[in-house]
C-alpha cells in the first residue's frame, strides 16, 4: 500500500515535473523568440540607420565630387574661352598684317609695272636704228651705246635678270662694232622685199644661213647661253668676211638682239596679250597657231620671231 502510494506519488510528480518543464520550456521559448524578434528588429533598424547614414554620406560625397567637377569644368571652359579669344586675336592680327603686306606688295607691283612700262617704252626709241621696214637708218654704234648706257644708269634697275643680260650682250656687240669700225648695214631692199617670202621669213633665213641662228618661232625661246654663242661666233667669223657681208651680218645680229630684248620686255609686261571680258567664252580656249615661212608654228603673228 505504501509502495503503491509512493509509485503513484512519483508518477504524478513526474507528470507534474514534465508539465512544469514543458511549461518552462514553452515560456523560455516564447520569451527567447520575442527577444530574438526584438533583437532582429533592433539589428535591422540599426542596419537601416547605418545604411541610410552611409547613403547620406555617399550622396554628400558624390554631391561634393559633382560640384568640384562642375566647378573644374566651368574653370576649364573659361580657360578654353580665353585661349580661343587669344588665338582669335592673334589670328586677326596676323590676317591684318597679311592683308597690309598684300596691299603693300600689290602697290609695289603696280608701281613697278607702271615704272617699267614707262622705262621699257624708251627702248623702242633707242632700237629703231635697226628697223626692218621703212627708210634705212644709219647705225651710229657709239651713239646708240651711249644712249643705252644713259638709260641703264637711270632706269636699268627695273630690268629683270634676263633683260639685263640681253642689254649687256647688245652693249658688247655695239662696242665691238665701234672698236672694229663696223657700220651695220641692212640687207638690200631687193633681198628683203622682192622675194615671194615675207620679209620676216627672209630675215630669219639670212640669220640661219649667216649667223647660225635657228628659227624657233618665238625669241623668248632663246637662252642667254645661245645669245652669247651667236655673239662669239660672229666675232670669230667677222675677221675673215668681206666688208659688205660683215656689215650686213653685223646688222642682222644687232637686229636679232634688239628684237630679243624688246620681246622679253613685251612679255614681262604683257603688252601684246589680248584683253577679253570675263564672260567671253573664247577666253579659256587655246590660242590658234599660225605657221611661219619655215613651217615652225607660233602662237600668233604678234609672237613671230622678229618684229620691226
Amino acid at each position: 500500500m505504501y509502495w503503491t502510494w509512493i509509485v503513484n506519488f512519483l508518477g504524478g510528480s513526474a507528470i507534474l515535473v514534465g508539465a512544469l518543464a514543458f511549461l518552462a520550456k514553452s515560456l523560455t521559448t516564447h520569451f527567447l523568440s520575442r527577444d530574438l524578434e526584438r533583437m532582429k528588429g533592433d539589428i535591422k533598424r540599426e542596419s537601416d540607420e547605418e545604411l541610410q547614414a552611409m547613403r547620406s554620406a555617399q550622396d554628400k560625397e558624390l554631391q561634393k565630387l559633382r560640384e568640384a567637377q562642375e566647378s573644374r569644368m566651368n574653370e576649364l571652359r573659361r580657360e578654353h574661352e580665353l585661349v580661343i579669344q587669344g588665338l582669335q586675336a592673334q589670328a586677326n592680327e596676323r590676317i591684318e598684317l597679311v592683308r597690309l603686306a598684300l596691299q603693300r606688295v600689290e602697290r609695289l607691283e603696280s608701281e613697278l609695272v607702271k615704272n617699267r612700262d614707262d622705262a621699257y617704252g624708251e627702248i623702242w626709241k633707242l632700237s629703231k636704228c635697226v628697223n626692218l621696214f621703212g627708210p634705212t637708218v644709219p647705225v651710229d654704234c657709239s651713239a646708240v651705246s651711249q644712249a643705252l648706257t644713259d638709260w641703264y644708269f637711270t632706269k636699268g634697275r627695273l630690268l629683270t635678270q634676263g633683260g639685263r643680260q640681253i642689254h649687256f650682250a647688245i652693249q658688247e656687240v655695239l662696242n665691238y662694232y665701234h672698236v672694229r669700225s663696223i657700220r651695220p648695214t641692212r640687207p638690200a631692199a631687193e633681198v628683203l622685199y622682192c622675194s615671194i617670202k615675207r620679209p620676216v621669213d627672209v630675215l630669219i633665213d639670212l640669220e640661219a644661213e649667216r649667223l647660225g641662228i635657228p628659227a624657233k618661232g618665238n625669241l623668248r625661246l632663246f637662252s642667254q647661253t645661245e645669245l652669247s654663242s651667236y655673239v662669239d661666233n660672229f666675232k670669230a667669223r667677222s675677221h675673215s668676211a668681206e666688208a659688205d657681208v660683215e656689215a650686213e651680218n653685223a646688222w642682222l645680229l644687232l637686229h636679232f638682239l634688239m628684237s630679243s630684248f624688246r620681246s622679253r620686255l613685251v612679255e614681262e609686261l604683257g603688252w601684246r596679250n589680248d584683253l577679253q571680258p570675263l564672260s567671253s567664252p573664247e577666253r579659256d580656249q587655246a590660242p590658234s597657231t599660225l605657221p611661219i615661212g619655215n613651217g615652225a608654228p607660233v602662237v600668233s603673228s604678234l609672237s613671230a620671231q622678229h618684229s620691226s
